[in-house]
């Protein structure tokens, strides 16, 4: 794409979304910035802070993908679309993926490296007062539209967002803490935190947003959450709660029709700002924006489906978590709250497939891989994944794939011996 063509993108973009947006060379730096308040460009060039912390993240990430993206700990994105045909790039951003605090930027401004003035920080905080927020999501379908209009080819976001190195790499967060996890207060305390959370999860699920403020705020004042018993270290117990939540939190977006991948990468985007948190004072900010993040996300979800579609895609969800139990259609229309009836017509119309055609397709994926990459007897198999018996296993098996687990297994090993020969 010629350098005009590529400067005329540039302008559309930034003035339909309202985000900066900077035409690049490789070897020269911007070429051109465009942007919808011109305050943004000359803030940037005269904060080193940000130069350093987030401009200069334009020229990061590996050249082998067309899409790039970096999300900072405080929750600033930004993007990165090579034209494969040229030396140029765009980029877009920064923008603000959740709210940032009066202390979210004081803690910024002390991070910076350069000598400090009044005039800095309110340089600092005029820039992220102006910044245009929108929600993680939009940003990555925005640059796989510019994607596609620059190389002409279709990559969804699916397919480059929870894999970016330039965020992947900082996101190695240990899940088993959730294994060691404890909520202390007693049992009575345990119980009524049980049953907000189940409140609190049907809103996220629903994409609720004022439901969730308002039952968060009720959350804060509730003395069975605030008054927890911390062993010899309260930082520690306040992250592992948080990294509780979120991954509660999480399910019950994807089950809301929030884009699984999508999903925990959220979540794996807020549990690494609360493994950076300094002081328990900094939760009072995190929980919010986390729900707030989920929250909307679902909500947007939800405005883009048909009604029929999102509750098919509700309802695959709910398989999908519950495929090693005995799920049935039933179990699906409660969880969407429909009739029976009414799921099976719209999910055969949406899917093309029945939903127990679909379970029993779910559960043949997991028992193939089981039976290829572990050494598991059939009776190991059916009982983990639910069959009712071990030749009722089978007789499913070879419906659907036309050989007995047995013959698959052994096909299998075969054409390993043969490959590795």
């Amino acid at each position: 794409m010629d350098q005009e063509s590529l400067s005329y993108l540039c302008q559309c973009v930034s003035t339909l979304t309202k985000l900066p947006v900077f035409l690049c060379a490789a070897a020269g730096g911007i070429v051109r910035p465009f942007v919808a308040d011109g305050k943004f460009f000359s803030n940037t060039e005269t904060n080193a802070f940000l130069q350093d912390k987030y401009l200069r993240r334009i020229f990061d990430g590996s050249a082998d993908s067309p899409i790039s993206y970096y999300i900072s700990d405080d929750m600033l994105g930004f993007g990165i679309v090579r034209d494969q045909s040229s030396d140029f790039f765009i980029y877009v951003g920064p923008c603000k993926l959740s709210d940032i605090s009066a202390q979210a930027v004081d803690r910024m401004y002390r991070d910076v490296d350069h000598p400090k003035s009044q005039a800095d920080l309110d340089r600092l905080t005029s820039y992220l007062g102006r910044l245009p927020q929108v929600m993680p999501e939009t940003l990555m379908w925005l640059l796989s539209f510019i994607n596609l209009s620059v190389n002409h080819a279709i990559l969804m976001p699916t397919t480059f967002f929870s894999g970016s190195p330039m965020f992947r790499a900082d996101a190695g967060i240990n899940d088993k803490l959730l294994d060691n996890l404890e909520f202390y207060g007693g049992e009575d305390n345990g119980a009524a935190v049980h049953a907000f959370e189940q409140e609190l999860t049907a809103l996220v699920a629903s994409g609720n947003l004022d439901g969730v403020k308002k039952y968060w705020t009720e959350a804060v004042r509730l003395p069975v959450y605030t008054s927890m018993v911390f062993g010899g270290d309260q930082l520690r117990e306040f992250k592992n709660k948080f990294i509780e939540t979120a991954a509660i939190v999480c399910r019950a977006a994807i089950s809301g029709g929030l884009n699984p991948n999508f999903a925990h990468t959220l979540k794996d985007i807020y549990i690494l700002r609360s493994e950076r948190a300094a002081h328990v004072k900094e939760f009072v900010e995190l929980y919010p924006a986390m729900l707030n993040s989920f929250t909307s996300s679902v909500n947007n979800a939800i405005s883009q489906f048909p009604s029929d579609n999102l509750i098919v895609s509700r309802a695959m969800s709910y398989i999908q978590n519950h495929i090693t139990e005995k799920v049935t259609a039933a179990d699906a229309a409660k969880a969407v709250h429909v009739s029976a009836g009414y799921l099976s017509t719209v999910f055969r119309s949406a899917a093309g497939v029945s939903i127990p055609d679909y379970i029993n397709h779910q559960k043949l994926q997991i028992a193939k891989n089981l039976l290829l990459h572990t050494d598991k007897t059939l009776v190991e198999v059916s009982n983990y994944l639910s069959f009712s018996s071990q030749s009722y296993f089978q007789s499913i098996f070879k419906k659907y794939e036309g050989i007995t687990p047995t013959e698959y297994r052994r096909r299998a090993l075969q054409r390993g011996t043969e490959d590795g020969l």
